[in-house]
């Protein structure tokens, strides 16, 4: 497997300050991506992003349009990261 042209650390601040739609997430203390990754199994955690994906993308032209796609997208790097990082990719790779 080839190392991603950009770092994983890199890769996860463009997406770690922003969130579509709202501050309702930001706003919180705990973050619940953190909380699921505390209480979830790395299966579990890694079926949820693929899960909420496929509903953004299934959803998109019929309800919140390209707003619903940046959504998935987020969902997307998160998951991009958590599987580099359980393949041994350190964040700096």
């Amino acid at each position: 497997m080839t190392k991603p042209k950009i770092s994983y650390a890199d890769f996860k601040s463009m997406f770690s300050n922003s969130q579509v739609g709202g501050t309702h997430y930001k706003d919180m203390h705990i973050q619940p991506w953190e909380a699921m990754k505390a209480w979830m199994t790395p299966e579990e955690y890694i079926g949820y992003h693929k899960g909420t994906i496929i509903s953004y993308i299934a959803r998109e032209h019929k309800k919140g349009g390209v707003q619903d796609l940046y959504k998935g997208s987020h969902h997307y790097a998160e998951l991009i990261n958590f599987i580099g990082q359980q393949n041994g990719h350190k964040k700096s790779d």
